[in-house]
């Protein structure tokens, strides 16, 4: 009969197959293995699926199958499947060893989640590799899965034995895909990966690895992924080795905010273009939640290193003439507006007052605002009302680009007194009024018609001003 043989040097417990919890691997943070579950899992995962493992711990052959028992609580009866294993052979100590016994879990443990032969081999070439990482510090050279013809037990080697059918076979196909240990082991401690034809279908979803070893793809809409990724322990996984999008995407979105300069520079650059990748509609939350300095730092310099000290983040083109005219380089990207905001990059929200923002263009004040604004002031300061808490404003006409309904007609704000360019030019009345409430703001720093800005105005009146 043909096996896959998964093989290691170091001999495990046999508990670790037969006893629920067992785990060597459990307090090491480096190990892949820490639940204690996998390979009882693995045992009844693939003697459901009538393949029917054998392992053998050195000398010591373990050789699993199932009865069926029944179990009454007084109400009902109910038929479960013990599982087995006959043990032959010799034991670590020298002694000789020939029984069957019952373990303590069943066939239709994990039934629910457990459901793929994958997941088995998954387990058996993920302990395999602990094992020969922990005693010998690599495991090059002291593990290997192979196809084999017999079973044979072997002193001081640990051999698992899965009969070689249809779903085994399939795995074995794509095992460099889905350990990056055996044809990418410099990757092992890099958390972001080039694109590297790692996938064995036509999806362009990011593949997803733990410590080395290939969780899940990540597919979603057809869209591709600028990269794959290598998580540690940032990504938690189930009892089934499993993790779902919101998972997998906060831990993509964590290791993008720590990224290196080369890897943000690249992201940047794609998102200037049109291209649908995966990263582009990650939730920018799960970003914003790791804005340390550090992380702003790094953000900042790969933006410069980009596109230049004078570059800034523009969500839409609306915005790029006005930061153009200020001496910018307008960055279209249309997402990521709060992210990039967050992570200290500058934006349209930093450069921009916020009457720009809505959609007002500024040129040079017309002459007859001018006249308009130095005659109040010279009314104000006769009636000793002229006392500015700051210097000259700049005087300019605003045309309103975006706004419907109601018209802006003045106003102040940062240092500058604007007037509507409908009445900006003309002499009269409106003019007039438009420039004194907006002067009024100015001197005082009320809004128009607060209760400080009309004080201000009947203090005027009284003094005498009344022309």
């Amino acid at each position: 009969m043909t096996y896959l043989l998964v093989e290691n040097d170091g001999v495990a417990p046999l508990e670790c197959f037969t006893t629920l919890g067992v785990s060597t691997s459990r307090k090491d943070s480096s190990a892949i293995g820490q639940f204690g579950s996998g390979s009882k899992h693995s045992v009844a995962l693939l003697l459901r699926k009538g393949l029917f493992p054998i392992i053998c711990c050195g000398n010591l052959k373990l050789e699993f199958y199932s009865e069926p028992k029944m179990i009454d609580d007084g109400l009902s009866k109910q038929e479960f499947n013990n599982v087995m294993v006959k043990m032959s052979g010799k034991t670590a100590d020298g002694k000789n060893i020939n029984k069957i016994q019952a373990l303590g879990f069943t066939l239709e443990f994990g039934e629910l989640d457990w459901t793929e032969v994958e997941f088995a081999m998954r387990e058996f070439v993920s302990n395999s590799l602990d094992r020969s990482i922990r005693e010998f510090g690599e495991f090059s050279g002291h593990m290997d899965v192979r196809v084999v013809d017999n079973v044979r037990t072997m002193a001081g080697v640990t051999r698992v034995y899965v009969p070689f059918e249809n779903d085994v076979k399939s795995y074995y196909m794509h095992i460099n895909k889905r350990f990056l240990h055996f044809i990418e082991p410099e990757l092992l401690d890099t958390t972001i990966l080039a694109k590297n034809y790692r996938a064995w279908s036509e999806s362009g979803g990011a593949m997803i690895y733990k410590k080395g070893v290939f969780v899940r793809q990540l597919c979603e809409d057809r869209k591709d992924s600028l990269y794959d990724y290598n998580f540690k322990d940032e990504l938690r996984l189930d009892e089934c080795r499993n993790s779902d999008d919101y998972a997998v995407k906060a831990a993509i979105s964590k290791a993008l905010c720590q990224a290196p300069s080369e890897i943000l520079c690249e992201l940047f650059k794609k998102l200037t273009t049109d291209e649908n990748f995966q990263e582009r509609h990650l939730d920018g939350y799960d970003v914003r939640r790791h804005a340390v300095q550090r992380n702003k730092d790094r953000w900042k310099a790969a933006w410069e290193l980009c596109f230049g000290a004078k570059a800034v983040h523009c969500p839409d083109i609306f915005f790029y003439d006005r930061l153009v005219r200020k001496g910018y380089r307008p960055i279209m990207i249309n997402c990521w507006a709060k992210t990039f905001r967050a992570m200290g990059i500058p934006t349209h929200l930093d450069l921009l007052d916020e009457h720009e923002v809505s959609g007002l263009d500024f040129s040079e004040a017309p002459k007859a605002m001018e006249d308009a604004y130095a005659w109040c002031k010279d009314k104000l300061i006769s009636v000793n009302l002229w006392h500015p808490r700051e210097g000259e404003p700049v005087l300019a006409q605003f045309t309103a680009t975006v706004k419907e309904g109601s018209t802006m007609r003045t106003f102040y704000a940062n240092g500058k007194l604007a007037v509507n360019s409908d009445i900006a030019g003309s002499e009269g009345p409106a003019l007039t009024q438009a420039v004194l409430e907006s002067t009024v703001c100015f001197l005082t720093g009320s809004t128009p018609m607060s209760a400080d800005n009309n004080d201000f105005l009947l203090r005027a009146v009284v003094g005498g001003w009344n022309d």
